[in-house]
């Protein structure tokens, strides 16, 4: 793909950042510790590359020790609960998370267009942004809280999870517990987003480690004073999900953010429309997405038991190790992206996603290597008490790389908004998803294979059609929905 190269061309200066951590000293011990890795994959000498490579150098520190608290984390749960308690816990989040499409895409939306106003140095047009998009989730979340504690004590739970062994009423509290949680989250980790706008992604990579070393200590708390309860493991959980991005917002808020804290005189409606008016295209993408990526712990559950739903997450989060590490590295690149298109800095979008590609290719040789090495390292692990399939740790490992090849190309179309191609390939995706993994399942026999398979297939138009996309819009001849 010839047109993948970059452009001769001048570099954009950016925006200079006086309050970058620690200053040009920083960056310069920085460059040296990531060494040619990070200056291939991130190109270019400026402003913008310097912040990229300090957010990718810290994210990817701070991800891998939180991925090695959840590798813990997995035996630890796994032991204390059995296979099948851990299935429906696994099972009760995803279901909970999908109530994260009522934010109605504001958050994508608050990302894209408060880094629009964060290039442009406008401070007050950021402070209506972040205001309107705080009251607005708060509002939402409300609702939501009260309609949720009014339904869930009369919905059998237990036939929704596919289990007969745990009590209908302490599913029922657990359920109102992780909701409760849930709703505080909803709206604090709006600072996420506020911080991924002002490129400090590092800023959530360390507040993520921080939330999982107390969730560790939860956790062994739980186990060393309790035996086997869903709801002191699951509200345990649940809770220090919801505390820690709430004490973050306290502390950003009174210091370095306290000219954009979230206040009343700054909520304006006319803002509401312009998040929304990009949020609702993400709110369709959230929606399709569900659909496509939400649903496999729900369908394993109900096909075949919430005791493969464990299985397959030992192997799903064996090898999202992979798609961890290239999230955290790619997820600056978003406000970056926007920077970068607003101020017309084609050549440095061109370089950049020509060398992430060449990560790529490493990425894909190393999770060879993790799928022969699948056994030994499962056994080494989680010991005897899972069973995890060569075939279905494959399909996951497949998964895996399309997901990681697409993900430049998603993040650049999502950072500036032309989405409308997407959202066709994944609804499309989506309506194919679920009834592609029951006839996998129950024609073929497949198992949870099947349903991970299903998804695999849904993936591959995207794979080729977004980075097509791309490719049109660098080069200046998108038109149509491949400019929509």
């Amino acid at each position: 793909m010839r047109d993948l190269d970059p452009e001769p061309g001048a570099i954009g200066a950016g925006r200079e950042d006086e309050q970058s951590p620690g200053g040009a000293p920083w960056r310069a011990r920085a460059r040296g510790l990531a060494g040619p890795l990070l200056r291939l994959a991130m190109g270019g000498q400026n402003v913008r590359s310097g912040r990229l490579r300090t957010n990718a150098i810290l994210s990817v520190v701070f991800r891998l020790v939180s991925m090695c608290i959840g590798i813990v984390l997995v035996p630890l749960t796994l032991n204390y609960l059995n296979p099948q308690k851990y299935g429906i816990w696994l099972t009760l989040t995803s279901i909970v998370a999908w109530f994260n499409l009522f934010d109605v895409g504001l958050g994508n939306g608050l990302r894209n267009r408060l880094a629009e106003a964060l290039a442009k140095d406008d401070r007050d047009l950021a402070r209506t942004y972040v205001a309107t998009a705080y009251a607005t989730l708060s509002l939402i979340a409300g609702v939501l809280c009260v309609a949720f504690f009014a339904v869930a004590p009369f919905l059998n739970w237990a036939w929704m999870l596919n289990v007969d062994q745990v009590p209908a009423g302490e599913l029922t509290v657990l359920v109102l517990v992780v909701f409760f949680a849930f709703s505080i989250r909803f709206v604090s980790s709006l600072i996420n987003v506020v911080l991924s706008a002002d490129q400090r992604t590092w800023y959530v990579g360390g507040f993520e480690m921080l939330g999982n070393l107390a969730t560790l200590v939860g956790v062994l708390l739980v186990t060393r004073t309790t035996a086997g309860s869903l709801i002191a493991l699951g509200g345990t959980l649940s809770l220090i999900s919801a505390l820690v991005p709430v004490a973050v917002s306290i502390v950003l808020f009174s210091g370095r953010y306290d000219w954009l804290r979230p206040r009343m005189i700054y909520i304006q409606i006319q803002r509401f429309r312009e998040l929304t008016s990009l949020g609702v295209k993400f709110f369709f993408l959230q929606i399709v997405g569900v659909l496509q990526f939400g649903v496999q712990n729900v369908l394993i559950s109900r096909l075949i038991g919430p005791e493969s739903v464990a299985a397959y997450n030992v192997a799903f989060k064996y090898f999202s190790l992979i798609l961890m590490f290239y999230d955290t590295a790619m997820t600056p690149l978003w406000p970056a992206f926007t920077e970068a298109f607003v101020k017309g800095d084609m050549g440095w979008i061109r370089s950049t996603v020509r060398n992430v590609l060449k990560i790529w290719y490493a990425v894909a040789a190393f999770c060879g290597v993790m799928v022969v090495a699948s056994p030994v390292i499962y056994r080494m692990w989680v010991g005897r008490a899972l069973s995890v399939d060569f075939v279905l740790s494959l399909v996951v490992a497949v998964y895996v790389l399309l997901n990681t090849w697409g993900m430049v190309f998603t993040m650049f179309v999502n950072s500036i908004g032309k989405i409308k191609l997407q959202i066709l390939t994944a609804s499309v995706a989506a309506l194919l998803n679920v009834p592609l993994a029951i006839l996998l399942v129950k024609s073929f026999g497949m198992g949870s294979t099947g349903i991970i398979l299903a998804t695999v297939l849904c993936m591959l138009p995207a794979a080729v059609l977004t980075p097509w996309q791309y490719v049109k819009i660098v080069n200046g001849r998108a038109s149509g929905i491949w400019n929509a």
